[in-house]
């Protein structure tokens, strides 16, 4: 059953891969996840990082679709890398980093802005990253960044 989840999960991946990035990548894809032995035997493993490469494979297939598909990307990539560190390592969280910065700064979503608004909404982003560092300082009674805040000190 595990590894059936698998191979649908790499098919995923390597469509993902071809489509938006290449064919020549997906071809990349195809033959490394293919003939790489740790994939075929983690694939069947009932273990947490297991699941976390399953995870971080579907967030990382959805991470590939063009910026402009919307909140659908987004919500399907942050939930398959907070499923992967929920249910697999909690450190497979990070791998998502990349995506989220990248719809944080590229604003590439369908979301329209006047020009001349580029100051108000990123004062809009930075009110929220606030907003969660006094409510982390608040309940923590030392200064930190939730969002950040991984390992305690």
């Amino acid at each position: 059953m595990l590894a059936s989840f698998c191979s649908f999960i790499e098919a995923v991946f390597y469509r993902a891969a071809a489509l938006h990035l290449s064919s020549h990548v997906g071809r990349y894809v195809l033959w490394i996840t293919m003939f790489s032995s740790a994939m075929y035997s983690a694939s069947a493993a009932f273990l947490p990082s297991s699941f976390a490469m399953y995870f971080v494979m579907l967030g990382t297939a959805a991470s590939l679709s063009p910026v402009q598909s919307g909140w659908r990307r987004i919500t399907f990539a942050v939930g398959a890398y907070a499923v992967a560190g929920i249910v697999g390592w909690p450190f497979s969280v990070l791998l998502g980093v990349p995506m989220i910065l990248e719809q944080l700064f590229v604003r590439g979503t369908l979301e329209k802005y006047v020009s001349g608004q580029s100051a108000a909404w990123a004062q809009k982003r930075a009110r929220g990253l606030f907003i969660a560092i006094a409510i982390g300082s608040t309940v923590a009674v030392r200064s930190q960044s939730p969002p950040l805040n991984l390992s305690p000190r």
